[in-house]
């Protein structure tokens, strides 16, 4: 299983403009598997982008708009190579997240990751590979936190 984003901005300038919202609830956790030198956190499968940015694209969580994130290894706006912008809002609850068949939240466990940088977060500039991260992020927004997990991160 592949990293799964978002929005996407390769050379390019993705915005979630005021009034969107992009939610990700994930279930799963970080596991090290191969390596995909545009993701910040290359060596790491079942990691989950809302944005993000790779070959000094940009991308803009804009004023008034906002993003959910649920569980662990779950990224709001983030840069491996590129500006990662925040005016909104990002809420992040990094405990992994127990579904019921309707895909509804029953319960939280926080899970311990192997490297620190596998927790949750709300920005991320860079990458966990040498030479692959040339980020910038901005956050003007809001970035709440709840139980586990960082605003923002340069692994």
């Amino acid at each position: 299983m592949q990293p799964s984003q978002g929005l996407v901005a390769r050379e390019r300038l993705f915005i979630t403009k005021a009034g969107g919202d992009i939610t990700i609830i994930s279930n799963q956790t970080p596991q090290g598997n191969g390596g995909i030198g545009t993701y910040p956190l290359e060596w790491y499968t079942h990691t989950f982008y809302a944005m993000m940015a790779s070959d000094y694209g940009d991308v803009v969580n804009d004023e008034g708009a906002t993003i959910h994130l649920q569980g662990a290894g779950v990224y709001g706006v983030a840069a491996s190579k590129g500006t990662a912008s925040n005016a909104g809002d990002i809420y992040l609850d990094g405990f992994v997240p127990t579904l019921d068949d309707e895909n509804n939240i029953t319960d939280t466990n926080y899970w311990k990751p192997s490297q620190l940088y596998l927790t949750s977060s709300g920005m991320v500039a860079g990458s966990t590979s040498s030479g692959n991260g040339d980020a910038t992020a901005i956050n003007t927004g809001n970035i709440t936190v709840n139980n586990a997990g960082f605003g923002m991160m340069a692994p």
